[in-house]
């Protein structure tokens, strides 16, 4: 019987990819059959060092007894094609609104839990079921990637206490230089200027706000000011939103600070509303903050309570 871990169909980011690989390690130390398939294109989040010299399948050849474990998405809308819902035996991911769903179904076989980083989800399993010496240097670096880049770099306020655990537990069986987050960082960075626009595609959201269809990007950048003071850069990534129902989140992680773009008028009232913030003529505001798109969307359904559930 073979396991497959997958994640979302739309694209591939770290957390997906720590996690999947991470997963996968664990259970063939355990001696079972698994496989990591990774199908949607990887986005900004993943710069090429991570992946130089990692194997991983994009294709996926069914089999009618695989078992699916679903790693960072839990709304099975968003669930890669071939997975069979009801073949899906685990879920790990720290987005909320399927949490009920699941452990019906699955009851401890549900992992969804509001921590910083799914891959700290990941590591716990590793590390409870005395594998934490065994996995790859690789794998290992990976989830260290995700726990830094889905906390950006600890300063959001969904890191947990298990997340910064989870990351010190890791580091001590590496052997990274000291400046290795500032290279995380600095190399997405470069993914992301390299291509504006695509960079915009891979990492943006539809969601649903009182039956109207957003867009949510964001851009998770080391140094916000490369695009923000750069006017052909900042308009390219405004038009390939739209003006219309879209907003784009730029994260300046060094500076700590969170940018928010849209002429919309409605998400902008709502943005006032929520994070009390104030946008200038040109459309732009910004929080002494960093704050991520999943949490802002929590802000967002708690402020109204008709709105669906959402998962960033």
């Amino acid at each position: 019987m073979r396991t497959i871990i997958t994640g979302g169909a739309k694209y591939t980011d770290i957390d997906v990819l720590a996690c999947s690989i991470g997963y996968e390690a664990l259970l063939r130390l355990e001696g079972k059959e698994a496989q990591a398939v990774l199908k949607a294109p990887f986005n900004a989040t993943i710069p090429s060092f991570l992946v130089d010299g990692l194997r991983f399948n994009s294709y996926y050849s069914p089999c009618s007894s695989d078992r699916f474990v679903i790693v960072d998405v839990s709304d099975p809308k968003h669930f890669e094609g071939f997975v069979q819902i009801d073949q899906v035996v685990e879920v790990f991911d720290h987005h909320f609104g399927y949490e009920v769903f699941w452990k019906k179904r699955l009851g401890l076989g549900s992992r969804i839990e509001p921590v910083g980083s799914c891959a700290t989800l990941i590591w716990e399993e590793i590390n409870n079921r005395g594998k934490a010496h065994q996995v790859s240097q690789k794998t290992l670096e990976l989830l260290l990637a995700s726990i830094v880049s889905n906390t950006l770099n600890f300063q959001v306020s969904i890191t947990t206490k298990r997340d910064k655990e989870a990351f010190a537990q890791i580091q001590e069986l590496t052997s990274l230089p000291p400046n290795w987050t500032k290279k995380l960082f600095c190399e997405a960075l470069e993914g992301v200027l390299e291509n504006v626009t695509l960079s915009i595609e891979r990492d943006t959201k539809h969601v649903d706000i009182q039956g109207e269809c957003l867009q949510v990007a964001q851009l998770e950048l080391w140094d916000a000011s490369t695009i923000l003071k750069d006017s052909n850069l900042l308009k390219r990534a405004i038009r390939t939103l739209g003006t219309k129902d879209s907003l784009l989140m730029i994260h300046g992680i060094q500076e700590g600070k969170t940018y928010f773009i849209t002429k919309d008028p409605k998400l902008q009232n709502l943005l006032i509303k929520v994070l009390k913030i104030s946008f200038n003529p040109s459309g732009q505001a910004v929080s002494s903050q960093l704050i991520l798109r999943k949490e802002m969307l929590k802000k967002w359904m708690l402020a109204i309570p008709s709105s669906p559930s959402l998962q960033a």
